[in-house]
C-alpha cells in the first residue's frame, strides 16, 4: 500500500459479551446444570489503522472490561435452586481486519471489516456472588472472526461489530466443579475520531 494513504483512529464504546449456553456437566459425574450466560453492558476502548484505499488493511488494539450474567440451575445439584453471579473479564484484543469501502465519497465513506482477532484475558472477577468463578477457570486467551460495518462522516468515525469466539472459554483442567464447553459472543458499538492524510479514492 502506498505510505501516505493511511489513517489512525481512536475509539471508545460499548460492548456486550455472553458465553453460549450449555448443559455444564459436573465433574467425575454424569449430573449436568442448566448454564444460562446473558450480557451486561461493558465498555471498550482502544485504536486501529487503515492502510491503503478504498480496500485496506486495519491492524488495531483494544482494551475491553465486560460484565457476563451468569446462572447456574438443576434440580439434582442445587435441589431447585438457582445460582446467580455477574462474571467480570478484562481483555486486551489485537485485531488484523481487512475493509472495503462501499460508499467512498470525501466526506462520507461506508465501510464492512472482516477477520481473525485474539483476545488475551487480563483479569476475572466475580463480584463476591453464588459463583466463584477465578481467572485460572479460563483459557489465557480466544481467537475469534469479527466483522463489522462503519459509517465515516468527516473527522467522526462509527462502528458496530460482531466478534465469534472460535475457542472455548474456560479450562478443563482447572478446579472448577463444573465441565462447560462455551464460547465468547460481544456484540460492540464504538465512536472515535480519524486522523491522517486520508485514505484517498
Amino acid at each position: 500500500f502506498p505510505s501516505h494513504d493511511m489513517q489512525f483512529n481512536p475509539q471508545i464504546g460499548f460492548s456486550f459479551l455472553k458465553l453460549s449456553d450449555t448443559d455444564a456437566k459436573v465433574k467425575n459425574t454424569t449430573t449436568t446444570v442448566d448454564a444460562d450466560f446473558s450480557a451486561d453492558i461493558g465498555f471498550m476502548a482502544g485504536f486501529d489503522m487503515r492502510i491503503g484505499n478504498r480496500f485496506n488493511y486495519q491492524p488495531g488494539i483494544f482494551f475491553a472490561r465486560n460484565v457476563t450474567v451468569t446462572k447456574l440451575k438443576g434440580d439434582t445439584v442445587f435441589t431447585g435452586e438457582e445460582l446467580e453471579g455477574k462474571l467480570i473479564r478484562s481483555s486486551v484484543k489485537l485485531k488484523s481486519m481487512v475493509g472495503y469501502n462501499l460508499v467512498h465519497k470525501d466526506g462520507f465513506k461506508l465501510r464492512l471489516n472482516a477477520g481473525p482477532t485474539y483476545d488475551f484475558i487480563v483479569s476475572v472477577d466475580n463480584d463476591d456472588d453464588d459463583i466463584d468463578f477465578e481467572e485460572n477457570d479460563f483459557k489465557g486467551g480466544s481467537f475469534n472472526f469479527d466483522a463489522s460495518i462503519g459509517v465515516d462522516i468527516w473527522f467522526l468515525t462509527g462502528e458496530l461489530g460482531y466478534s465469534y469466539g472460535l475457542t472455548e472459554a474456560f479450562d478443563s483442567g482447572s478446579d472448577i466443579q463444573f465441565e462447560f464447553d462455551s464460547k465468547y459472543n460481544t456484540v460492540y458499538f464504538t465512536l472515535g475520531m480519524v486522523f491522517g492524510k486520508g485514505i484517498k479514492k
